[in-house]
Formats: C-alpha cells, sequence, structure tokens
C-alpha cells in the first residue's frame, strides 16, 4: 500500500468518524445506536493524530495548533455566544464560562490542542517508554473518573485521557505496524468485534467526561472499534464510486464540519419541526438535513 492509499484510507476512515458523531448526537444517548457509536468514535481520531503526529520544535508546534486548533475554537464560541444572545438574550457570563469547559462538540479542539503538547513532552522525555507512560497516564485519569467527577475545564483532563490513543497511532506508525493483521486477518477481526461489542453492551465510554467503564477492556474495545473502521476504510477506498468520495472529503474537512456542528448542536432550533412530525420520522428528518 503506498502512502497516498494509506492517506485516503484514512481520510475515509475519519469521514465514516465524523458522520457516526452527528448520527449519534441526533438520534441521542437514549438510543442504543449510541453505545456502538460512542465505544470508538472519538479514540479513533485521536489515534488518527497519533498516526500523522510529527515532533515538529516547540515554537512550531504551537504556531501549527494555534492555526488550526485554537483560534478556530475562539471564533466558535465567539459565534455560538452571538447566536445563543440572538435567540435568547441572558447573562454572557455563563457562555463565556461554558466556553471554558469546552463549547458543545467543540471541546475536541481544546482537548486537541492540549494533547499535542503533552504528547510532544512526553516523547521528549520518555522517547522510548512512551506508549507506557501515556497509558498510565490515561489509566489513571479513567479511573478516578469512574468514580468521581473531574472538571473539565479546557478539555485538559479529556486531552490526558486521549493521549494513549495518540501514542498508539505513533507507535503503530514509527513500527510500521499499520498491516500487523495481514497473516491472520480473520482472528484480529474477530478479536476487535469482540472488545467492541463487550464495550458496547457492557461498558461504557465518554472521552469528554474521561469515563471508561470496564478501563483497560473499554480501551481495547475502543482500539477494536477503531481497528474495524479502518479495515472498513479500506475496502472503500479499493473502490471507485461516490460513497468513497464523500466519505473522503468529509473526511479531509473533519474540523469544518465539527465547526459547523457544534453550532448546530449549541444553538438547538430544530424543535420548529416538533410540531410537524411525529418523533421518529423528525429524528430521521433532522438527521438527514444535519449530513446535507
Amino acid at each position: 500500500m503506498t502512502m497516498t492509499q494509506r492517506i485516503e484510507s484514512f481520510d475515509i476512515m475519519k469521514g465514516i468518524g465524523i458522520i457516526l458523531m452527528i448520527v449519534a448526537h441526533t438520534m441521542g444517548p437514549d438510543n442504543r445506536l449510541w453505545d456502538y457509536i460512542y465505544a470508538f468514535h472519538m479514540p479513533l481520531f485521536f489515534v488518527v493524530t497519533g498516526y500523522f503526529y510529527k515532533q515538529d520544535p516547540l515554537p512550531k508546534l504551537l504556531k501549527k495548533n494555534r492555526d488550526q486548533l485554537l483560534i478556530p475554537y475562539i471564533v466558535l464560541c465567539i459565534v455560538i455566544v452571538i447566536l445563543s444572545q440572538i435567540r435568547q438574550p441572558h447573562n454572557i457570563c455563563t457562555d463565556i464560562i461554558i466556553s471554558f469547559n469546552g463549547m458543545g462538540p467543540g471541546w475536541f479542539l481544546l482537548a486537541m490542542f492540549l494533547v499535542r503538547l503533552e504528547f510532544h513532552y512526553i516523547l521528549k522525555m520518555f522517547p522510548n517508554n512512551y506508549l507506557i507512560i501515556s497509558l498510565i497516564i490515561s489509566t489513571i485519569v479513567c479511573f478516578i473518573a469512574n468514580y468521581h467527577d473531574i472538571p473539565s475545564f479546557l478539555s485538559f483532563f479529556p486531552s490526558l485521557v486521549g493521549m494513549f490513543f495518540v501514542a498508539i497511532g505513533y507507535y503503530i506508525r514509527i513500527h510500521s505496524l499499520l498491516e500487523f493483521d495481514k497473516k491472520y486477518p480473520f482472528i484480529y477481526i474477530s478479536l476487535g468485534l469482540i472488545f467492541w461489542f463487550i464495550t458496547s453492551i457492557f461498558g461504557k465510554v465518554e472521552m469528554f467526561h474521561c469515563v471508561f467503564k470496564l478501563s483497560i477492556i473499554d480501551i481495547c474495545g475502543s482500539l477494536g472499534g477503531t481497528f474495524l473502521i479502518y479495515k472498513l476504510s479500506k475496502l472503500i477506498d479499493n473502490g471507485n464510486n461516490g460513497i468513497k468520495t464523500i466519505l473522503s472529503q468529509a473526511g479531509r474537512y473533519t474540523l469544518v464540519i465539527l465547526f459547523f456542528h457544534s453550532i448546530d448542536y449549541c444553538i438547538y432550533v430544530w424543535y420548529i419541526f416538533e410540531p410537524l412530525f411525529p418523533s421518529s420520522i423528525r429524528l430521521f428528518v433532522i438527521l438527514v438535513i444535519r449530513l446535507l
């Protein structure tokens, strides 16, 4: 597989991830589909980030992160605050406080900004043990979060949890493990399915709240789901059809889609459909409009 093909596969992978996120947000946590999607969809993005991570000098990393993540998040918060005031005037300090805790799905931008800096230092201090150090840090945060609410300020703790998934992605690239399952694909796909199902049915994954109910098992379930989406992305990449084009484009513009979906998520206007459609049809209509 060439590097170009790998990038295309990852674009498709991210495209699937962002679409599933919109589906989950539309269906809501009471829908069983939520658990299957949440089992892996946020860890997936951290793994992909790790795969393409480059250890740049700190000033260059800061500038890149500022332009790609921090400034868009600040703009996102300003837009949401203005729109929320237009919709229903209220104390603007409330919105400002919320923005520091992560404005809707936009929390991911803050978490990604921090995790790249955190991983930079972990990689610098522990060049040979970054994977185990990242796992220890992420596991400790998850263990605490399973029993106590932890502050969501600046998405700091979610970034610490995401660091292990970034480390996994980086490890896969550095050690050329993308095709590790080549010899026994059926076994690895079966294991991925088993762990994903266990996490979806018995566990719970909430990246923003740092909750991995079954601890290491849920982490394995997240990695299993991510692996399955990668295999699906490769299958789609081997074709040449409209689905591949749509998913690839969605993957290339994931952050743009996240930006607008965060506005849609925080400034909820779909109540206008309530008198027009029954609840089941209403969800379907909202989902189609959101995806479009």
